[in-house]
């Protein structure tokens, strides 16, 4: 079903997040952004959606540009003044090192996939930030409780850490990282954050 809101019904994942996850759906991804804001530079949104946090990191950066795969998706988001490319996070039509800061929001599995790790060491700067919110618990707020049980329903048992699905050890040589999990005022939001070490053009298979 959840993958369905990662393709054909791509345009239903912003609503559906807001239902099951109420404020702590976007809260936590401008918490994102506040998390690299200390990274100038570019910033890329992969899986932008309809644009909502690629809006956000418009203000205060040169530039700031999403990908989304799905056209209804990407379609919202201009109309919503983001600067939106359609393409696969496996294929990204970016030059080398074009970013100082990569973000990503509640992806779907394809983020476990080792292309989009090759892309992202692409087209990353050396010293570039990567951040990625896999999720989080619903511990406080109003309706705490019942925003467990719903995600309970949607997604089955999540486990203490809040990963909405089993993610194997994310990066790549050039992108290194760790989970972090972090409090905040709904419960506690996971991250994944790492650094781009090196160009990886001096990874790539030749």
């Amino acid at each position: 079903m959840f993958s369905w809101l990662y393709g054909p019904l791509a345009w239903l994942h912003e609503p559906a997040g807001r239902i099951l996850f109420g404020a702590a759906w976007h809260g936590r991804r401008l918490a994102l952004l506040d998390r690299s804001a200390e990274q100038h530079g570019p910033l890329l949104d992969i899986g932008c959606g309809d644009g909502r946090l690629l809006c956000a990191a418009q203000h205060g950066r040169e530039r700031a540009i999403g990908l989304e795969p799905s056209g209804a998706a990407a379609l919202r988001a201009h109309r919503s003044g983001a600067h939106v490319v359609r393409a696969l996070a496996q294929r990204m039509p970016f030059k080398h090192e074009s970013f100082a800061v990569i973000v990503c929001s509640y992806p779907g599995p394809w983020i476990a996939d080792p292309q989009v790790w090759d892309e992202i060491a692409r087209v990353a700067r050396p010293g570039a930030s990567v951040i990625i919110l896999l999720g989080g618990t619903y511990e406080r707020g109003r309706f705490a409780w019942l925003r467990r049980l719903m995600v309970r329903v949607a997604y089955g048992a999540v486990p203490k850490d809040g990963a909405r699905f089993t993610l194997p050890e994310l990066g790549n040589a050039t992108v290194t990282g760790a989970f972090v999990s972090l409090p905040d005022q709904w419960g506690a939001a996971q991250y994944w954050q790492g650094t781009a070490v090196a160009s990886g053009r001096l990874v790539r298979p030749s």
